[in-house]
């Protein structure tokens, strides 16, 4: 499967063959691309050449993306394609720190390392509770039916923030402050949130904790990279974390600890 960053323009191409297996065209042909968000666009296509279709599309959303190509009338068929789109943001580990730390020095296997990066940093996230790499996000959250003077962040931790609207309103900066951890807003003279509020800002770490996190990711990736390529399935010197969704190994689950949001500060 196929990986790109969001922005990236994706090539597509199917080969259409009679019954004998040579090359021929379709009596007509449809490209359509389905979004993460179950959505699905009409992608217009170009016939180079007899048999041949291709076609280019960038997306918008990060995601899996489920590609179908149908042919009608002459030579019907029907092909099925996907490809993954990673989030824009500061990547927590390069393509080149990942390479070098497993003594890689072709690109044979970047597309696979590529994936294995945006696992290893989604479960690094999924551990701590936290956004880990740097991106800017809008968070909404629905206060209709629950006011309070504090709300609290969908995907922590806040490292700066743009702009806040409360039912649809711009919130001035003074009129609110970041709890410590970045998990909350807080109305600091006791005026209830209500309504929908709209976070836009960047989330992730920085600093030493951003260190922290960048070694912890590049070891589960060796980890995850190794034990693909070992006789049981593990690399015996990290050592599983019983009870999680794979074995997550004893290093990264110790460099990940200081990381982890545990309460509001």
């Amino acid at each position: 499967m196929a990986t790109y960053d969001l922005g990236d323009v994706v090539a597509l191409a199917v080969e259409i063959r009679d019954a004998a297996g040579a090359l021929a065209n379709a009596g007509s042909i449809s490209l359509s691309v389905t979004l993460p968000d179950g959505t699905a666009t009409v992608v217009s296509t170009a016939n180079p050449s007899t048999g041949k279709y291709t076609a280019s599309y960038t997306p918008t959303l990060p995601g899996l993306h489920s590609v179908l190509w149908t042919a009608t009338g002459a030579n019907a068929s029907a092909y099925r394609d996907s490809f993954t789109v990673l989030p824009a943001g500061v990547p927590l580990v390069s393509l080149d720190d990942v390479k070098a730390r497993l003594n890689i020095t072709n690109t044979d296997s970047d597309e696979e390392l590529r994936r294995i990066m945006a696992a290893a940093t989604g479960r690094a996230e999924q551990q701590t509770g936290r956004a880990l790499a740097q991106r800017s996000l809008t968070q909404t959250v629905d206060m209709t039916w629950k006011p309070s003077i504090s709300l609290t962040v969908p995907t922590p931790a806040l490292l700066s923030i743009s702009a806040v609207t409360e039912g649809g309103s711009s919130v001035a900066a003074s009129d609110y402050e970041v709890s410590r951890d970045g998990q909350a807003l807080r109305r600091p003279d006791g005026t209830k949130w209500a309504g929908v509020v709209a976070i836009t800002g960047t989330v992730g770490v920085s600093g030493g904790d951003l260190a922290i996190a960048q070694q912890a990711v590049l070891e589960l990736v060796a980890h995850l990279w190794e034990t693909q390529r070992t006789p049981m399935g593990r690399n015996a010197m990290a050592g599983p974390t019983p009870g999680m969704g794979y074995a997550l190994p004893n290093r990264v689950t110790e460099m990940l600890e200081p990381l982890i949001l545990r309460g509001f500060a």
